[in-house]
């Protein structure tokens, strides 16, 4: 779209980040401080944070002669991931507020809608987007078992990670060689991960970069969401443009970006028996599990990358008010 973009990061997390992202073509810049940034975003007319503490990054941007625009891209209500009243909670809580002249933007409807409600700071909507380049139906090869693919984030307890794998191991037990079942998300050796349960068969493939996620999600022919609630829901959507039926959090932003009984099932992870019988209904019927797959794959093609981008493009530099 003929626009300079870098990405601005830590030395310390130059590892894991190169392992998970270093064939994006995007230029990385790595500073060992924040403090380095301001002479970087001298450069640049506009400057985003994408998690809370980085938004304090930003301060001492903002007191500079012919400052960029600053912005924030909000990808959940971040007060949420610690307990209240927390420094954690207080943290994020502040970050929405923290900067005067802050653009503050997100991906659905219920991230604008939470965070409003909590802190009284709108942010404008720039519809879920995702990597369709990579994450697409590519390997046609019929399955001889069903192949059943989940997150696993004990680190995440909104992610249900005790429920989910309560229900997976009552799926093996029922279905036995019908079904195959993968998880990922998590180092093998994690000793949250090894406290949940685990006496059924599985492969637990642990923490996957993109590349491997579309392999995994290409094999499979289902992929289970059981979380609490979602603000978006990446990996879901990333399934469903691999041609998975899916199952996905009912609170949320993604019930905006599929249609229930139609091209996902929707349900309440605090219900764990309907989350439950939904995994068993998918399985057992073979034509819903096609026609939700069908579904989602057409779907999914709305929300390619470049629609999302743009719409940033207009917030931060186009604002209609």
């Amino acid at each position: 779209m003929d626009v300079d973009v870098a990405v601005v990061n830590l030395e310390a997390n130059r590892t894991l980040f190169e392992q998970n992202y270093g064939d994006s073509g995007v230029p990385v810049q790595y500073v060992t401080s924040p403090e380095e940034i301001p002479a970087i975003a001298q450069g640049y007319d506009a400057v985003i944070a994408s998690i809370y503490f980085t938004v304090d990054w930003l301060k001492s941007i903002a007191n500079t002669a012919n400052s960029p625009i600053l912005g924030y891209y909000v990808q959940d209500f971040e007060p949420s991931f610690f307990k209240p009243g927390s420094p954690g909670y207080k943290h994020a809580f502040t970050s929405y507020t923290a900067l005067e002249k802050l653009i503050c933007f997100c991906k659905t409807r219920w991230n604008r809608n939470i965070v409003l409600q909590e802190t009284r700071v709108d942010c404008t909507v720039i519809g879920p987007s995702l990597d369709l380049d990579q994450f697409r139906p590519w390997d046609c090869q019929a399955n001889d078992r069903i192949v059943i693919a989940a997150m696993i984030r004990p680190n995440s307890p909104y992610r249900s990670p005790a429920l989910t794998m309560n229900i997976l191991g009552d799926i093996e037990n029922a279905f036995g060689e019908k079904v195959e079942i993968i998880t990922f998300g998590v180092d093998v050796d994690d000793s949250a991960f090894l406290a949940l349960r685990r006496d059924f068969s599985f492969k637990h493939l642990g923490k996957l970069n993109s590349q491997q996620l579309s392999e995994i999600l290409n094999q499979s022919d289902i992929f289970v969401d059981f979380s609490t609630h979602q603000a978006m829901g990446l990996t879901g959507m990333e399934a469903m443009a691999s041609h998975c039926a899916v199952i996905l959090p009912k609170q949320g932003g993604a019930i905006e970006l599929a249609e229930d009984q139609v091209s996902a099932l929707f349900t309440d992870a605090r219900n764990e028996e309907e989350c439950r019988q939904a995994l068993f209904r998918l399985i057992r019927d073979e034509a819903l599990r096609n026609r939700i797959a069908d579904n989602a794959l057409q779907t999914v093609q709305a929300y390619y990358p470049e629609r999302a981008a743009l719409n940033m493009l207009q917030v931060l530099f186009m604002p209609t008010t």
